[in-house]
């Protein structure tokens, strides 16, 4: 039976995982909190994303976390939130439609980054999520546009993605919905990788 969270127990829930389990800045991992947050409103499971990520991240490092870009190649980014955050700031230099390579475990984590970047310029955004390995193929699509979303995919394979396309689409297939409003309903499961005892 899945339990039901208020926003602030998701948030906080995720930022002391990360702070316990990866060494994330306390600063750093509020934000961490508040990403998985928007990914759960707008629902995809941001708390099981998160748990996969701390799963293989080990310890935070800033000079590892941060993106890299050598000339001619495109930018890699180690960190799903300092890469995310980089985003934001770049995000007027993209031609789009583009693809990025996206950390390994932890490439939908950046997702509402691009919402963030799209909100600010008021451009709808098709945000699709590609898995790699022998999961490769189409793992799932956002649409957002307005604060609104519409999510569909196989939340099984977004663990695995590796590539993000985006673009801006000329029309949007179905109405974007509200982002949850009241609770979040959580898999016992990810609660129990989150919890103080899973890094024990």
């Amino acid at each position: 039976m899945q339990k039901d969270m208020t926003f602030d127990e998701v948030a906080a829930l995720a930022a002391a995982a990360a702070v316990r389990q990866c060494d994330y800045p306390e600063d750093l991992a509020g934000m961490v909190g508040e990403m998985v947050l928007w990914l759960e409103r707008h629902r995809m499971p941001g708390l099981s994303l998160l748990a996969n990520w701390l799963d293989h991240a080990g310890p935070f490092d800033a000079e590892k976390a941060a993106p890299k870009q050598e000339p001619g190649q495109p930018a890699e980014f180690p960190d799903p939130f300092i890469g995310g955050m980089y985003l934001v700031d770049i995000f007027d230099t993209l031609t789009m439609p583009a693809m990025i390579k996206c950390p390994e475990h932890g490439a939908a984590l950046m997702t509402p980054f691009f919402a963030m970047a799209a909100h600010r310029r008021e451009i709808p955004l098709e945000i699709v999520f590609f898995g790699g390995g022998n999961r490769q193929g189409e793992a799932g699509r956002l649409t957002y546009r307005d604060g609104k979303s519409r999510y569909e995919g196989k939340d099984a394979l977004l663990a695995s993605v590796e590539t993000i396309g985006f673009s801006k689409p000329d029309f949007i297939a179905g109405e974007p919905r509200e982002p949850l409003a009241d609770v979040i309903k959580a898999d016992p499961a990810v609660l129990a990788r989150l919890s103080p005892q899973a890094s024990a």
